[in-house]
């Protein structure tokens, strides 16, 4: 790097700023000396303050500054693909385990309308949980939830289906769009 304006500006970038006001003040330098810099291409007196705040590698490496808020752009472009393949396959997977059948429909219709109460109640607590834990989350939320005294079983059995077929993933998707995935 020999162009004092591009250290600066990787100096803005790192600090987070938007201007000479705002660098003086994160660097402790006066906006004039920031300027002397600029107008003589100070790069040796720039090194140097950079070495007294040790940022001399994040600044003068060839490291990729990334931009945060592209970055933060594509993450949740990510993670919108990653939620909608997941619905898309949530869906084909609670109905090949919950409808395959008639007879099974019949069976399964209390084990289903004990999770979906059960995310009704999660909804009307409008909490957020990582996707990390979501599995542990929902099944917890399932174990504590009272049932009525023809429900014990079908609740293991919900339990089982998902402890055996769903990712954390997936239980988060199931908590957060289930009413898009389920048919009440």
């Amino acid at each position: 790097m020999d162009n004092v304006i591009e250290i600066l500006e990787r100096l803005f970038n790192f600090y987070k700023v938007t201007n000479v006001a705002e660098l003086s003040q994160k660097i402790e330098t006066s906006q004039a000396t920031i300027s002397s810099w600029k107008v003589r291409n100070s790069i040796n007196a720039v090194k140097k303050k950079c070495r007294e705040l040790n940022i001399y590698d994040e600044i003068f490496t060839d490291k990729v500054l990334i931009n945060e808020n592209i970055f933060e752009d594509e993450l949740n472009t990510i993670y919108d693909i990653l939620i909608d393949n997941a619905k898309y396959t949530l869906k084909d997977k609670i109905n090949k385990l919950f409808d395959k059948n008639i007879l099974n429909k019949m069976d399964t219709y209390l084990t289903k309308k004990i999770l979906i109460r059960v995310l009704n109640k999660l909804k009307e607590e409008n909490k957020r949980y990582p996707i990390n834990i979501s599995k542990k989350y929902l099944l917890k939320e399932i174990s504590d939830t009272k049932i009525n005294f023809t429900e014990p079983f079908k609740r293991k059995e919900l339990i089982s289906i998902i402890e055996k077929n769903f990712s954390n993933l997936e239980c988060y998707v199931l908590i957060n769009y289930y009413e898009e995935l389920l048919e009440k």
